[in-house]
């Protein structure tokens, strides 16, 4: 086995190989640190036989007002590496092994404080799985220690049916008096909005100008969907839903009092898209009890419990230098 780096590897392979990359993704994060306007050099390739067996996105930025470098993306965790041969258990520990070395490795060369990094793709959530166990068992050895979350989704195979079965008495009432709102799902195709009004939509919320620009190019891929209620004097903007593999993400927001007549519209509209499988509402629960939940992130977590759904771990892990 043998690593390449990001500047070394022909960008032509990169991108015959990237639907495959993309079909193994749960996020749109790994398409915006490999494909996108981020300039990233530190992503890095491992090769067998001149073949590209993993894909790895490394991120390093200064945390705000500091000269403090970290390993993170966007202020949350990095997607972690993608395995695109299914290999033997002893194939594995090794590609692993290589893999957290040479992340090591650049994270000392860097003078990195910590890094922190998202395994749940790399095993595709096959928590229980001989090679979760293995995953583990290295993570371990090279000083990671786990920071799991509890995600929920919703299974889009399901029948309309039996997934509001599954919704709460007090979220089956609300929609009930929402039913009148009308939404629109607008991508690129619909809808060409330019710059300047998609970077509206995010006034007052915390996202820096880079990871707007970087969304507004995905939703140029028709990669990301633009919500609106349709109001009698002015179209309302709701928030934005994005495409990454067979799911789509809830994935931000606007405040408004229509969040449950919202929710019930997206999934009846993405479960007309074929190859979608599950609506992701992201993290609810964290079990790591050293990062408890704010209370306006916990009745967020409420609110989408409140849909029912599957719950699936997200593997968060991360290492102090």
């Amino acid at each position: 086995m043998q690593i390449v780096n990001n500047e070394n590897f022909n960008n032509n392979e990169l991108y015959k190989l990237k639907s495959k990359i993309l079909s193994q993704a749960s996020n749109i994060y790994h398409e915006m640190i490999l494909f996108e306007e981020v300039k990233n050099k530190d992503n890095f390739f491992v090769l067998e036989n001149e073949k590209v067996i993993a894909v790895v996105p490394l991120f390093f930025e200064k945390i705000l007002k500091t000269r403090i470098l970290v390993g993170s993306y966007l202020n949350l965790s990095i997607p972690g590496p993608i395995i695109l041969e299914n290999l033997n258990d002893k194939k594995f520990k090794r590609l692993i092994s290589l893999i957290l070395e040479e992340i090591d490795l650049r994270s000392i060369k860097y003078g990195i404080k910590n890094l922190k990094i998202n395994f749940s793709d790399t095993i595709s959530h096959q928590v229980g799985s001989q090679k979760y166990f293995s995953l583990l068992e290295k993570l371990s050895l090279y000083n990671f220690k786990n920071s799991f979350s509890i995600g929920l989704r919703i299974d889009l195979k399901k029948s309309l049916k039996e997934i509001l079965k599954n919704f709460s008495k007090g979220h089956r009432s609300e929609i009930k008096k929402q039913s009148n709102q009308e939404y629109f799902f607008l991508n690129y195709d619909k809808k060409k909005i330019e710059y300047e009004e998609f970077k509206s939509f995010f006034y007052q919320s915390k996202r820096n100008n880079n990871d707007i620009k970087m969304l507004h190019e995905l939703y140029k891929k028709n990669k990301v969907y633009a919500v609106f209620l349709k109001s009698e004097k002015e179209d309302f903007f709701c928030g934005l839903f994005t495409i990454a593999g067979n799911t789509v993400e809830y994935f931000f927001s606007k405040s408004s009092s229509n969040h449950h007549s919202l929710i019930i519209a997206a999934i009846n509209f993405f479960k007309k898209i074929k190859f979608l499988e599950f609506l992701n509402f992201g993290v609810v629960n964290t079990l790591n009890s050293f990062e408890l939940l704010s209370k306006k992130r916990n009745n967020i977590a409420l609110f989408k419990k409140g849909f029912g759904g599957e719950k699936f771990k997200y593997m968060f892990f991360e290492k102090e230098y």
